[in-house]
């Protein structure tokens, strides 16, 4: 996963690819939007409504007051596929505004889509030869927080501990449940985002 550029407090996110089902495409879209609005005291919540009352209106037009530079930065760090598609989204949908644009971006990179792959992927994971044991854990752990991504903390526990167990040698499965499973999961919760960046 290739670096991405510094936004202007100085905080790296990754680029964008839509081959990495360790992305999700709705936390990047949300994640641009709240890094550079936030600059100027706007939360992406505080869109407003064209059609809606004054108040409403106001709040869109200043949202959309910064819709170039969200367009802009939001091409920034796209690569590979996300980029190539971006490119022929803005050739066929030039006149199409950041909303439209950010909403065809997660229903082609879709997020559920990532879920799938992970949690197919996670049914069928298994320890490898001479992996240790906390690695295979992690290994787990991180496929469930993108396949279960959105539940809450307790079922993607069940959910790791399930995987864990399915995917051990027979011979540790047997000894997982007292030896291997409480000490792993004495572990302090470590939590898998969908992009890896140096933000609070």
């Amino acid at each position: 996963m290739a670096e991405g550029n510094r936004f202007f407090d100085g905080t790296i996110i990754q680029y964008f690819s839509g081959d990495d089902i360790s992305q999700q495409s709705d936390d990047f879209v949300r994640y641009i939007e709240t890094r550079l609005l936030g600059l100027h005291g706007i939360k992406p919540t505080d869109a407003g409504n064209a059609g809606g009352t004054l108040e409403q209106i106001a709040q869109f037009n200043v949202y959309m007051k910064y819709e170039t530079q969200l367009k802009g930065h939001f091409a920034s760090f796209l690569m590979s596929g996300a980029n190539e598609w971006y490119k022929e989204w803005i050739v066929a949908n030039g006149a199409e505004d950041w909303n439209a644009t950010k909403t065809a971006f997660i229903i082609e990179f879709n997020t559920e889509r990532n879920k799938y792959y992970a949690q197919t992927e996670a049914k069928e994971i298994a320890m490898k030869p001479q992996e240790h044991i906390t690695q295979f854990f992690i290994r787990v752990k991180k496929l469930c927080h993108i396949g279960w991504h959105g539940k809450t903390a307790e079922v993607i526990d069940l959910k790791v501990r399930e995987i864990f167990l399915d995917g051990l040698p027979q011979d540790l499965r047997n000894k997982a449940q007292d030896r291997i499973v409480v000490p792993l999961f004495r572990i302090k919760r470590t939590s898998f985002p969908s992009m890896k960046v140096i933000s609070g």
